[in-house]
């Protein structure tokens, strides 16, 4: 990985998200892990770990965290108080 995605002026060739894959993250950013992702969007743990690291490779990010954070910044999810 290299630096902060967050910082990087690459950032406007990011591929865009998938609507499963927005509704992934829309779900870790409520913290819900991929088990109950899956009992929600009713797919197995291990699909929502393939769309998070479509995600992630998409963002060229490491973390969920980072996900979240770049898709907020993008505008494709909204953030949320908690």
């Amino acid at each position: 990985r290299t630096g902060n995605a967050l910082c990087n002026p690459a950032i406007n060739r990011v591929k865009p998200l998938r609507q499963r894959e927005i509704e992934v993250l829309e779900w870790v950013r409520e913290g819900k892990s991929n088990g109950e992702i899956g009992q929600i969007l009713d797919l197995s743990p291990c699909t929502v770990k393939n769309h998070l690291q479509k995600i992630m490779k998409k963002f060229n990010v490491g973390t969920r965290g980072q996900a979240v954070t770049l898709a907020i910044r993008l505008g494709a999810i909204k953030h949320t108080q908690r």
